[in-house]
């Protein structure tokens, strides 16, 4: 099957060329979520105190509710069984809850709704701290919903969950962030718990057709995001125009038996694909990346389970334009919307006008869905019946440029090239520039991009020229348009950049484009990417180098081939683990941070629990030494009130070899122990209960012959894809503090 990167665009879809499209406000439900219509033209109910908000509530059926003062509680209002409610705040009221507790903490709890509609409403909690508490917003058995242009911050749990059996959803131009520090302590074990946004409350949770149905479009998750944007179990779901930003963000999007069509998303931060679509909770999973990009490099498609393609009629962006809109603070996500005491809502960019979906209208059925495995298609829905194209025109992300008197026109023409049939094919017409009469697309780095093409005359071959940047100088690369129609490719290495399609003095017609990123681009974290040998500054916005290699971090991704039960032997990177049925280890998700100094903290993801007494046959860790070295052990009681211990032995489990016990507190601590001797096993492991390891870090003495380096000039630097610089000089890859990396 050919490892292309596919766009599935619906007949009958609005795409627009141009941000002034682009509709900030809706004035209908659409999505997942399309059939809510709340109250419709109920007259309003205004509500200006927490008690008479939780008696229109607490009534709702068929209303139009506005909340015209900004309102704060002391606990978490919950109602129940409504239908066909409107929920909205007038520009500039804000809830909020200062509670940071299991019992009062959150602000609105919707259970058995059906037919809901909340708008413009600012949230703000009182920051996170894991107690077992309540969320701002919370949806339970609530269907056929619609959440637009809201703003949640600092959720005391989270920000917006949706649990029970919710289903039919579409959460749009909303906002999530935390502006608090997080409380930690909390007894969920959490210290920093900034986790926005969870669907399904447990693994069997599920609404009654099994799957939760949910768009999220438009939004933006922002600054403090930790995790859970989105974590989500049992669910099919699109993710359109989304932007995440977080400087703290340890993974996006988390599944467990879930799919994801992510289409014209912008992954601003600093993670890996598999931390972008983060595969540690188990199940099957699937996600389909059309047209998005990612700061760090790669994305790349998973197809264990079959993603579910959208048939609803949308508007889509580029995932640049989709920045420029999520962020913009007059009309972009956020409570950004003006509701009047008649209930008119509007936008400050637009008139409010939303697509029609064709299979709304009584008599008519949705038009076909037409697949391409190509990039840009010119035989496909969107582009076929342009015609003459006169001035700049962007679909898709591929920006077409035209002038009146230079103009670009698609027409039919049958070809099938290297086993694609195309119907229609783009002219340029002539000689190219950046404004008139040529191509272009953003890249995100390292990607082939193949051309279907041919010349314009029928007895002389041409060339089409391809630049990178900007549409001048010397083209990055030539390719043949030859009288025969052709795929050509060019292969682009380099940063994130524009390319630039054209001719240099003749007309060429393309059929398709498309790019494909390495298949391997951001799999393997601990691979180093080729970089000069001059010393690496790091790109302010990529945040400070993390300088913490540890030898043995169970939250690393070397690791997540053995998450859950360990009743066996397993061995990872010369790590050995052992347990036995009935006595088994687990790793599993548990998040900690280890404060090194203000600023510099460690954050684990997960820990391998042991879970009681060690023995020879069970619940034990072993790995080798080769000489004098320091041990440092990142370690938690496997209790939050006794501390415990654990030994360390030399070559097997027995009171003759033990080397030493030290004490475990009940906190995550730094234990170190400093070997002395020749290559010797070592075994970690516990007497009579359970403790949980984080990392394991071996770092050897000089002169030990395989200690850190002491001349630090490198024979050349790298940059790691999970960020880390290292050193290599001699074969051997060392941090930048000069420590052998096992």
């Amino acid at each position: 099957m050919k490892l292309f990167r596919s766009i599935v665009l619906a007949v009958g879809l609005f795409y627009i060329s141009g941000l002034s499209a682009v509709n900030y406000c809706a004035n209908a439900a659409w999505g997942y979520g399309k059939n809510a219509t709340g109250g419709g033209n109920a007259t309003p109910v205004l509500v200006s105190s927490v008690s008479d908000l939780k008696s229109a509530l607490n009534k709702g059926k068929n209303k139009v509710i506005i909340i015209t003062k900004s309102l704060t509680f002391t606990s978490m209002m919950s109602v129940q069984d409504g239908q066909n409610v409107t929920l909205m705040a007038m520009p500039g009221v804000v809830l909020t809850s200062n509670q940071q507790d299991a019992n009062t903490s959150g602000i609105l709890f919707f259970k058995r709704f059906s037919n809901l509609v909340i708008r413009n409403i600012k949230f703000v909690g009182p920051g996170a701290y894991d107690c077992d508490g309540n969320d701002l917003l919370c949806f339970e058995n609530v269907t056929n919903a619609w959440v637009d242009h809201c703003d949640f911050s600092d959720g005391c749990d989270g920000n917006f969950d949706n649990k029970g059996e919710t289903d039919n959803v579409t959460i749009s131009w909303c906002k999530f962030h935390y502006d608090k520090e997080p409380k930690a302590g909390g007894s969920g074990g959490a210290d920093d718990h900034r986790f926005s946004n969870l669907l399904g409350a447990s693994s069997s949770d599920k609404p009654s057709d099994g799957t939760y149905n949910v768009t999220w479009a438009y939004c933006w998750w922002g600054n403090g995001c930790r995790e859970r944007m989105v974590r989500c179990r049992n669910a099919s779901l699109h993710f359109l125009n989304c932007y995440w930003n977080s400087t703290v963000a340890n993974y996006c999007i988390g599944p467990q038996n879930a799919d994801a069509y992510v289409e014209g998303c912008y992954f601003d931060v600093s993670l890996s694909a598999q931390k972008i679509f983060y595969e540690n909770y188990g199940g099957t999973n699937g996600v389909k990346y059309v047209n998005s990009y990612a700061k760090k490099g790669g994305l790349s498609d998973k197809t264990s389970r079959s993603v579910v393609k959208p048939t609803y009629s949308y508007t889509t962006l580029s995932y640049s334009e989709a920045k420029e809109s999520v962020t913009n603070t007059g009309c972009g996500a956020g409570a950004t919307l003006a509701v009047t005491t008649d209930g008119q809502v509007s936008s400050s960019c637009d008139g409010g006008s939303t697509p029609v979906d064709p299979g709304t209208d009584p008599g008519t059925d949705p038009e076909p869905v037409v697949t391409s495995d190509l990039t840009w298609n010119f035989s496909t829905s969107e582009f076929k019946d342009l015609g003459t194209i006169s001035s700049t025109t962007t679909i898709n992300g591929l920006t077409i440029s035209a002038s009146s008197d230079k103009s670009v026109t698609i027409a039919e023409s049958g070809k099938e090239i290297d086993g694609n049939t195309f119907t229609h094919v783009l002219k340029t017409g002539g000689t190219g520039s950046a404004a008139y009469r040529s191509l272009k697309f953003d890249v995100s780095g390292n990607c082939t991009i193949d051309v279907y093409l041919i010349s314009a005359n029928n007895t002389a071959n041409r060339t089409l020229n391809i630049f990178t940047g900007s549409y001048s100088g010397t083209p990055a690369a030539t390719m043949p348009a030859n009288i025969t129609a052709s795929k050509q490719t060019y292969e682009y290495t380099g940063e994130a950049t524009t390319i630039y399609i054209g001719s240099d003095n003749s007309g060429i017609n393309i059929y398709a484009i498309n790019v494909t990123y390495p298949e391997s681009s951001g799999d393997d974290p601990d691979k180093p990417i080729e970089e000069e040998d001059d010393p690496i500054n790091p790109d302010p916005e990529e945040g400070e180098v993390e300088a913490h290699n540890l030898t043995w971090n169970f939250s690393d991704i070397k690791f997540d081939g053995v998450v859950g039960s360990i009743a066996g032997t397993k061995v990872v990177d010369g790590l050995t683990m052992t347990g036995i049925s009935g006595s088994a280890m687990t790793l599993e998700a548990n998040d900690q941070d280890y404060v090194i100094a203000e600023g510099d903290t460690i954050h684990f993801e997960r820990r391998l629990k042991t879970g009681g007494t060690a023995k020879p046959t069970c619940r034990f860790l072993t790995f080798d030494v080769q000489k004098d070295c320091t041990i440092d052990i990142y370690i938690m009681s496997g209790s939050n009130s006794s501390v415990r211990a654990v030994n360390i032995w030399k070559n097997s489990v027995s009171d003759a070899n033990k080397l030493t016990q030290l004490e475990v507190p009940t906190t995550l601590t730094k234990i170190s122990y400093k070997y002395k001797g020749d290559a010797e096993t070592l075994v970690l492991g516990s007497d009579n209960s359970g403790i949980n390891f984080y990392a394991i870090n071996v770092a050897y003495e000089s002169g030990t012959g395989v200690e850190s380096i002491t001349d630090t000039t490198p024979q050349s630097i790298k940059l790691l894809n999970n960020g880390q610089v290292v050193i290599i000089r001699d074969g051997k890859t060392y941090t930048i503090l000069g420590t052998r990396i096992k």
